[in-house]
């Protein structure tokens, strides 16, 4: 369904459902400034709106990423590359290769941009780690927001700013936050007219602020967690778990095998989102991590570039000293995703069946065989059942009784359902391809 076709009870049984991202676009384009992103258990981000004022504009209904359960498979993808800072210490302490900090760097020092939106460092809150997004022009805090956050970070106060500023804005994003921004950029000009540049990082999913406060408990963290930097020294990098007098430091892939990737402490809207590869991006960034991408040292990053302005200024780096820059064939950023593919759009009905959203359209339905159907129910039952297990106590005191391995394993045994249509279904295959 199209989201202009949208009405406001109609986002009322989004709420319902709660399949808000918490992405924080509505509250940026809100004439009336009747939306507030609010923090709520389990860690969170939800718009809270104050009827009295509103209006009913249908504004907050257009630019909704939520609405829209299944867009399709990804862009074409122009020109792919392999790329990474020529910074060393960028390089070696960003959750890759460092592209996108150097290209904010390199955008801002030529003048190309006069702000940049980037993700923040997160915050304790009550209900754990969270973040919100930064609009800024200094390039010390461009550097200190580097690598990945894994927890809800909203958009809505950056966004908005930006409508105040004079000059253009690079945005760097989730999917949820750039579906968003590409929405209000074409309904609301102080916005849209400024946006030169969006920067997309690719996104299964993120954990929530409760969530993350008990992976570092996991990991053996014996006090309150109030810093934590989850990607650095060097790829697939180290995660920094800070309490106040003590730290713990843990492989990244280690505890994000068991605790994270299976969507243990995740956050329930991920479940319905069908963007893997970040696919409204002008540039999709994303981790080399098929082993014909990965090089010697440190990592790199890989890049989709799926719009001319995002192959200018990606050149306009690299001439200029900031990038380094190795072209690849456009398929690999495909082999990073496939999976996630699979998963996000194949396996999407499936989980919709699952959460038994009556009242929301149904999502595209792909061909599968006898064995990829049953293939793709398995997955998306221990898809959910991970994710609830992780949101109530007693599902919390198995997850601590059980050893690390067990939780690994099945992070295996649910991968490797996402690769049976690939294998049996040809026609999967072509249109993952």
């Amino acid at each position: 369904m199209d989201s202009l076709e949208m009405s406001l009870p109609q986002l009322k049984s989004i709420r319902e459902y709660d399949l808000c991202y918490g992405c924080g676009v509505c509250a940026a384009v809100c004439p009336k400034d009747c939306i507030e992103m609010q923090t709520l258990p389990p860690g969170i981000f939800r718009r809270v709106v104050d009827e009295s004022r509103c209006e009913e504009c249908k504004l907050c209904v257009k630019v909704c990423p939520a609405i829209e359960l299944n867009r399709g498979l990804s862009k074409v993808i122009r020109s792919c590359f392999l790329g990474h800072a020529t910074d060393t210490y960028i390089r070696h302490q960003s959750s890759s290769g460092g592209v996108a900090t150097s290209l904010l760097l390199y955008l801002l020092e030529a003048e190309l941009v006069e702000h940049v939106i980037v993700a923040g460092e997160l915050q304790v809150t009550k209900f754990g780690m969270l973040g919100r997004s930064i609009l800024t022009n200094s390039k010390e805090k461009v550097i200190s927001s580097k690598g990945s956050k894994y927890a809800p970070v909203a958009i809505d106060r950056a966004l908005k700013q930006v409508k105040n500023t004079s000059g253009n804005v690079a945005v760097v994003g989730l999917p949820c936050h750039l579906r968003g921004v590409l929405k209000a950029s074409s309904l609301d000009p102080s916005i849209g007219r400024k946006i030169l540049i969006t920067i997309g990082l690719a996104c299964n999913h993120i954990s929530t602020g409760d969530g993350i406060q008990q992976v570092s408990k996991l990991v053996g963290l014996r006090e309150s967690l109030e810093r934590v930097f989850f990607r650095g020294e060097g790829w697939p990098g180290q995660s920094l778990f800070y309490g106040r007098t003590s730290s713990k430091t843990v492989p990244f892939q280690k505890w994000a095998n068991a605790y994270f990737t299976n969507f243990l402490f995740a956050a329930e809207p991920c479940l319905l989102c069908a963007d893997a590869g970040n696919e409204v991006a002008d540039l999709s960034l994303a981790d080399p991590w098929p082993l014909r991408l990965r090089r010697p040292g440190s990592g790199n990053t890989v890049v989709a570039v799926r719009s001319s302005a995002g192959l200018k200024y990606l050149e306009l780096a690299e001439k200029n000293g900031f990038i380094k820059l190795e072209k690849v064939d456009t398929g690999a950023m495909t082999d990073i995703v496939k999976h996630n593919e699979i998963f996000k759009k194949i396996y999407m009905p499936y989980r919709w069946r699952l959460l038994n959203l009556k009242k929301i359209s149904r999502p595209l339905y792909y061909p599968l065989n006898t064995l990829g159907r049953i293939a793709a129910l398995v997955n998306s039952c221990i898809t959910y059942a991970c994710l609830k297990a992780s949101t109530n106590r007693a599902g919390l005191l198995l997850i601590y009784c059980l050893p690390r391995r067990f939780f690994a394993f099945v992070d295996k045994v649910a991968d490797y359902l996402k690769s049976i249509p690939l294998r049996t279904n040809n026609r999967v295959s072509e249109l993952i391809q």
